[in-house]
């Protein structure tokens, strides 16, 4: 079931389309939702949203891995003949 209230003072249930990102926003997991009837986007709650839609966004998306840059630095070293 991916219907969550679209906020908490609300008994109006909306569907959600799909779950596009998550981010850590004051402590606090947040899903960015896509929504059915508005095709608008919303930041919401992880205790908003039904474990199935979270666990089916964590299970198809694309993990991006982070470009780690490094950085060799040679030295070199003059050897003189004795």
């Amino acid at each position: 079931d991916n219907t969550i209230p679209r906020s908490s003072s609300s008994d109006q249930w909306y569907e959600v389309k799909e779950i596009l990102r998550q981010r850590m926003h004051k402590g606090r997991k947040q899903f960015l939702v896509k929504w059915e009837e508005t095709d608008t986007t919303d930041w919401v709650d992880r205790k908003d949203l039904t474990d199935a839609a979270v666990a089916h966004f964590l299970s198809t998306r694309r993990r991006r891995r982070k470009r780690r840059q490094y950085y060799i630095t040679l030295h070199y070293i003059t050897l003189k003949h004795l």
